[in-house]
């Protein structure tokens, strides 16, 4: 009888236990499915011939990711923020992130509403050794400050990476082109 009252109790504490913990583990779980995978590729020029903040962009190109799976192209223009001793600090970079089937979608800066806005708290730059103008861009632990249409609300964090190219010109504004292969990852939450 002392058996059947200790199983009788543990059930009771284990059903107890499980209608208090699983409205925690819920909440969890649905945040974790809305914040789906971001992956994409930048194609970046300086100086950006469209910058979307035209007193502050110098980079700036086309832009093409995936979130949770679907495809979205774009325009994507921002900068690296103040020069340290190997990189920069406080860059900000704003890219639209339209459909792909909107016929205006391929104009730079896109017609579209849907953008977003991360800011790299320090990037470095890593110059291949004895190769001139050749480099590689980390901008790692960029975080999502902002976004309007569908990612207004929207935060996550993302990795901003990829080999670069200078060279000097004097028909550019600051004495320099480049190039920039750039590769994002990471995670967007609040995508509506």
């Amino acid at each position: 009888m002392k058996r059947k009252s200790i199983v009788a109790l543990t059930f009771v504490f284990a059903l107890a236990a499980g209608a208090f913990l699983l409205p925690t583990i819920g909440p969890e779980a649905q945040a974790q499915q809305n914040c789906p995978e971001i992956r994409g590729v930048i194609q970046g020029i300086l100086p950006t011939p469209y910058p979307l903040s035209p007193l502050t962009d110098v980079w700036g190109g086309t832009i093409h990711v995936t979130i949770g799976g679907e495809f979205l192209i774009g325009g994507l223009s921002g900068n690296d923020g103040g020069e340290t001793q190997h990189g920069a600090r406080g860059g900000r970079y704003q890219a639209y992130l339209c459909n792909p089937t909107l016929s205006d979608v391929l104009l730079y800066p896109p017609k579209c509403n849907d953008s977003i806005t991360w800011e790299v708290a320090n990037a470095v730059f890593g110059f291949v050794p004895g190769k001139v103008g050749l480099g590689a861009y980390k901008g790692n632990s960029a975080k999502l400050v902002s976004g309007t249409g569908r990612f207004l609300g929207a935060s996550g964090n993302l990795n901003v990476a990829g080999p670069y190219i200078l060279w000097a010109d004097p028909k550019s504004p600051w004495g320099i082109y480049g190039r920039w292969n750039g590769e994002l990852s990471g995670n967007i939450c609040g995508v509506q």
